[in-house]
């Protein structure tokens, strides 16, 4: 039975390079036959590892490009359930409202509307007017790897609209939503 050789790393194909370069330089840059070998058969063996390392990342781009594929197909799934699930809360909540009912107990869930009040923004470059103004001025001042960035804290907003401060751009609105345990 014939032995196979073994298959040297590119850490030990580089190590024998060197070597048969100082080997080379030993011999005052004359060609031996023997060193002419030793290239040849070191030249051979690297471009077959690095066909080995080509077909491996090969590999891995596709199966890269296969998950890809199967995360684009599970978020679009994600999307579907997740109207659905909106759909069904709201057609209960019209259901609820034909009936005049704000709770249902059933077997497996209890199902209430509950009344509630959030911010809304309908003009932002109103409400933020001045704002984009100062921050725009500071943004002068600082270097243009630096960045100003806001946010606006509709938690804070509420409070401000609810004390009576005049808020051009915002307004608080009501709304019911489906609950269900």
């Amino acid at each position: 039975m014939e032995q196979k050789e073994k298959s040297l790393s590119l850490y030990d194909l580089s190590q024998e390079q060197l070597d048969i370069e100082r080997a080379l330089e030993d011999a005052g840059g004359e060609l031996t036959p023997e060193l002419e070998e030793a290239l040849g058969n070191n030249a051979e063996a690297l471009s077959h590892k690095i066909d080995s390392y080509c077909a491996i990342m090969r590999k891995n781009e596709y199966m890269n490009e296969a998950i890809d594929a199967e995360i684009k197909r599970l978020q679009a799934l994600k999307k579907t359930n997740t109207n659905k699930v909106k759909s069904l809360k709201s057609y209960i909540g019209y259901v609820m409202g034909t009936f005049g009912i704000t709770k249902i107990d059933g077997n497996l869930c209890k199902v209430s509307k509950r009344k509630s009040t959030a911010v809304e923004i309908y003009d932002e470059d109103t409400l933020c007017r001045d704002t984009f103004a100062e921050v725009e001025r500071l943004q002068e001042t600082f270097p243009a790897w630096i960045r100003l960035d806001f946010t606006i804290s509709k938690t804070e907003l509420k409070k401000a609209i609810e004390e009576g401060t005049p808020v051009a751009g915002a307004r608080i609105v009501e709304s019911e939503s489906v609950i269900i345990k």
